[in-house]
């Protein structure tokens, strides 16, 4: 069966006008009096520092940013397919971009080469796998119906009368 893993994310503090405009409102209404009172600078600078810390972080939140790639949800994507495939992106753009004889002919090479180890890796996985089944039609039909179905989740059908 194959596993699914979850994205990476990542956080970052949203900038808009409105949390400007609330950041603005926000530091015009604190009293700045603790601050200038000091006679010594590097405790003025600490005291300035917690004040506008704590109103940026009051009025622009750190928001979960979900991230676009993925890890590998395919077992049989390892680093290796990964990078060839990440290098056979890189050339095609280059290739669309940039277009010429020998662009593309690296671009065909590389393509043919990455869609190679895809094959042998999947071929090997699934090798595997029902080698590690042998003697349990359960499991064996499984992987099959796996293949075919292409792990999708059964339909939910409703009878109306």
């Amino acid at each position: 069966m194959l596993h699914r893993v979850k994205r990476k994310d990542r956080a970052f503090i949203r900038e808009q006008s409105e949390n400007i405009q609330r950041l603005r409102e926000e530091a015009s209404v604190v009293s700045w009096e603790t601050v200038f009172e000091q006679t010594d600078p590097s405790i003025a600078f600490e005291k300035f520092h917690t004040i506008v810390t704590y109103i940026y972080n009051s009025t622009c939140p750190m928001k979960q940013l979900r991230s676009k790639q993925m890890n590998p949800r395919k077992p049989w994507l390892s680093q290796e397919p990964l990078k060839m495939i990440n290098l056979r992106n890189e050339m095609c753009s280059d290739y669309l971009r940039f277009s010429g004889d020998e662009r593309q002919k690296h671009f065909i090479d590389q393509r043919n080469k990455t869609n190679s180890l895809k094959i042998k890796k999947v071929k090997a996985f699934y090798r595997t796998n029902f080698k590690e089944k042998a003697g349990d039609p359960k499991g064996t039909w499984d992987i099959i119906n796996g293949i075919i179905k292409g792990e999708r989740k059964p339909q939910e059908y409703s009878l109306r009368i």
